[in-house]
């Protein structure tokens, strides 16, 4: 086997290897679910996504904030995943590390072509790959803006590259389409035109005037700029605001950061999903990460004639985490290991090329560098494997995240979510209530403390929580949707128009608030208002299923039912195996004559699910209404084997029996 790699050009094996080792560690996410962090928001529940690539979802994935971002490359690229593989967690993953095995061996030969250094180049590809720190962009499929931007962003390099060398106008032309690109898979790639400035300086070299060079990075810039307006915009509402967390304490995190992931780096082993806002930071913290940020600053400046691969690594590392080191705080978190994935770039390079200068006066050489580098791959391959290996479900993910962390309310509150899925309510509330005791503030736990309640008959107490948590953060919407739903659960349907009415004029495009609202007005028979609702609510949402077939149910009460018939036939062209559709559309078929159409229908969501009673009832009256007596009293005796107390399943069955 050694001979046959020795036969090869390290640049053909090399990149062989990479893609081996890489997948080696990471081949387990096939197996994984997904978690219920951003991914239940971003893909499970999203309709537009979980429908695939459609008219609709590829508009809506080039005009939605949704999830308070704009990157509508990256969920194109979820929407290609559900073509291939359906929901299928592991085929969303399996994708996520192709995309970085592509970007493992994309860096491989861009820094092989920028530097004419083979080997060290190969070591900073394999530590990318390899490294813990980078498991949260690949492993967790809400990520897939991280290793699908970095692809882009390593591709404008390369065609920048090439421009450099043949000034060719083709090539700069795409290393600016792939950066438009990569703005259009995740807004971080603002600091492109900083980053190719500092190549310029190290390893290009690059002799022409700062003007000319500065020159080259206008378009880039121009584009870095427009992304920063709409990122901007996109994410008004998760910005934290400075009552919430002072300029004062994000510069102080920002710079204790920038430590903590050198930290990390070299240490990799409590890494967790989420890391809290610390209430204060100790003194000597803040002072030892400033003294050993500005110490390093100094050093590498220093170096620079002599060793300018030190400040462009450096540079680079601190440069692309400016974005997301905290100084605009999006979201609640100190640090976030998924932040590091490109910038740990800059650190591994100045490590590799340090190192390489140091030994060239080692005796053995060759073999002490070759061993030192097997083995911290080594080490990196085997922490990778248990990082990954966390990220199996949620329940893991989070049980973890709370061992290595201690007081983490994200964890507990999606340690909650995930028990309550399961309908162990009381362990969920256990979870949400010590996520509240530590964060007063946030009012998911609230929301679904109360959900558990109303599971287990406790509705007043519910609704004392759903008001609290509507006082918290009062701007979130799906509050006011299960307040609502539990009002008119109570019988208080004014009060849930009310509060639907206030939810919308929150957000007017929520589609769900206008079909709760829309299915409350129907219930209080004001069809035509309830009309509008609907119509409207598919007009934002043309993909939904349940809108569908219950805007279906409104025409029959309007008397409209070819109407109901095509609204029933949509919601079962966007999910075949809603059984209610089926049923209704059968039911409607009956009703009008079309008696087979009927049958067929009504065995259909029998076949989906065997146990709807209705269902077996619906049909076994068809069945006698053909003369059909015998399938009509196997059907009727279904419906009472499901539930025995169906007193009109029992009176059909007796009156076909006589």
């Amino acid at each position: 086997m050694f001979q046959i790699f020795r036969k090869l050009a390290p640049t053909t094996f090399i990149p062989l290897l990479l893609v081996a080792a890489t997948l080696l560690v990471y081949w387990q996410v096939i197996y994984h679910d997904f978690t219920n962090l951003d991914d239940l928001v971003y893909l499970v529940n999203n309709p537009y996504v979980s429908s695939g690539l459609n008219s609709f979802s590829i508009q809506w994935a080039f005009t939605t904030f949704h999830g308070a971002n704009w990157h509508p490359l990256t969920w194109l690229s979820h929407m290609l995943d559900v073509q291939i593989y359906g929901m299928r967690a592991g085929g969303h993953h399996f994708t996520s590390v192709l995309l970085h095995v592509a970007n493992t061996v994309i860096l491989f030969f861009l820094l092989c072509r920028m530097t004419r250094k083979v080997w060290q180049s190969a070591l900073v590809a394999a530590l990318f790959a390899l490294h813990p720190l980078h498991v949260e962009s690949v492993a967790w499929a809400s990520e897939r803006k991280d290793v699908l931007s970095t692809f882009f962003w390593i591709l404008s390099i390369w065609w920048y590259v090439c421009y450099v060398e043949q000034r060719r106008l083709l090539w700069y032309l795409l290393a600016v389409a792939s950066m438009a690109l990569g703005l259009m898979s995740k807004p971080m790639l603002v600091t492109l035109p900083c980053v190719l400035l500092l190549l310029d300086y190290w390893p290009l070299a690059r002799s022409q005037s700062l003007g000319i060079r500065l020159l080259d990075k206008g378009p880039f810039a121009v584009l870095a700029v427009a992304s920063c307006l709409v990122t901007i915009r996109a994410q008004t509402n998760a910005i934290s605001s400075l009552e919430a967390t002072s300029l004062g304490d994000r510069l102080i995190n920002g710079v204790v950061s920038y430590t903590l992931y050198l930290w990390k780096t070299v240490n990799p082993w409590n890494l967790a999903v989420f890391y809290p806002f610390p209430e204060a930071f100790p003194f000597w913290q803040v002072l030892g990460s400033t003294g050993f940020i500005a110490v390093v600053t100094v050093w590498v400046v220093l170096q620079r004639h002599t060793r300018p691969y030190l400040m462009a690594g450096w540079l680079l590392y601190l440069g692309t985490l400016v974005p997301v080191i905290g100084i605009v705080q999006v979201g609640s978190q100190q640090m976030a290991d998924r932040y590091s994935y490109i910038p740990l770039i800059g650190i591994f390079i100045m490590a590799v090329w340090m190192i390489s200068g140091l030994s060239v006066a080692w005796v053995h050489r060759r073999r002490i560098c070759t061993g030192l580098s097997l083995l911290v791959l080594a080490v990196c391959m085997t922490l990778t494997w248990r990082q990954v290996s966390f990220w199996s479900d949620s329940t893991t993910l989070f049980t973890h995240a709370l061992a290595v962390t201690g007081d983490n309310y994200v964890a507990h509150y999606c340690l909650g979510l995930d028990l309550e899925k399961t309908g162990r309510c009381d362990e969920a509330i256990s979870h949400y209530k010590k996520a509240n005791a530590l964060a007063t503030w946030y009012s998911g736990p609230y929301l679904h403390q109360a959900i558990c309640l109303e599971r287990n008959g406790r509705n007043y107490e519910a609704l004392a929580l759903f008001n609290h948590a509507q006082g918290l953060e009062p701007n979130t919407i799906e509050v006011y949707l299960r307040k609502g739903l539990l009002l008119e659960k109570l019988g208080r349907l004014a009060e849930a128009i009310e509060t639907y009415t206030t939810a919308l004029a929150i957000d007017p495009h929520a589609a769900d608030a206008h079909f709760y609202l829309a299915e409350a007005l129907r219930k209080l028979k004001r069809l035509d208002d309830a009309e509008k609702h609907y119509l409207t609510a598919l007009r934002i949402n043309p993909l939904s299923a349940e809108y569908h077939n219950y805007f279906g149910t409104l025409l029959v009460e309007q008397g409209k039912l070819s109407e109901a018939a095509n609204e029933y036939l949509s919601a079962i062209s966007y999910d075949a195996h809603l059984t209610s559709a089926h049923h209704n559309l059968a039911l409607l078929f009956q009703n009008t004559n079309r008696m087979d159409d009927a049958e067929m229908h009504y065995l259909r969501a029998l076949e989906i699910d065997p146990l709807l009673f209705k269902t077996h009832n619906n049909l076994g009256v068809l069945y006698a209404q053909q003369g059909q007596r015998h399938k009509a009293v196997q059907h009727f005796e279904a419906a009472l084997k499901i539930k025995p107390d169906y007193q009109e399943a029992r009176e059909n069955l007796n009156s076909t029996r006589k």
